[in-house]
């Protein structure tokens, strides 16, 4: 610790292989350095760091990366509801016209009345007329 201060708690770059860095062991493995660092907050030289006393630089604690939670996705249906409700109402405004729209259409597919279509309609039935 003397020597390698901080560095002595991080991995050690080894000689590349196949253009791959490879790493090693830190010196002071992680659960070492939590005992280290108990030691010295025992013996009260924690805050401070000498070769011949020991001790522990507070530089040297390591700390994890806060997390920050995103909020859970939820359901489908509950995230797609204002969407759904807003093609619905979209729907129901021209409902009106769809209808009358479907009446006509219906109204047209009807043969015309009149002797020409009353002819063919008897002429297409099997056996003539009933």
């Amino acid at each position: 610790l003397a020597a390698k201060g901080a560095g002595a708690f991080k991995p050690v770059a080894l000689k590349p292989v196949d253009g791959r860095v490879r790493w090693g062991r830190p010196m002071v493995s992680k659960r070492m350095a939590a005992d280290l660092r108990k030691l010295a907050l025992r013996n009260g030289t924690y805050g401070s760091f000498s070769a011949t006393e020991g001790g522990w630089d507070p530089a040297w604690d390591s700390y994890k990366k806060p997390s920050i939670r995103r909020p859970h996705k939820g359901h489908k249906r509950d995230r797609t509801r204002q969407e759904r409700f807003d093609k619905v109402q979209a729907k129901l405004a021209e409902q009106e016209e769809r209808i009358a729209a479907y009446r006509k259409g219906i109204i047209d597919q009807k043969p015309k009345p009149g002797i020409v279509n009353l002819y063919k309609r008897l002429m297409t039935m099997r056996g003539g007329s009933k």
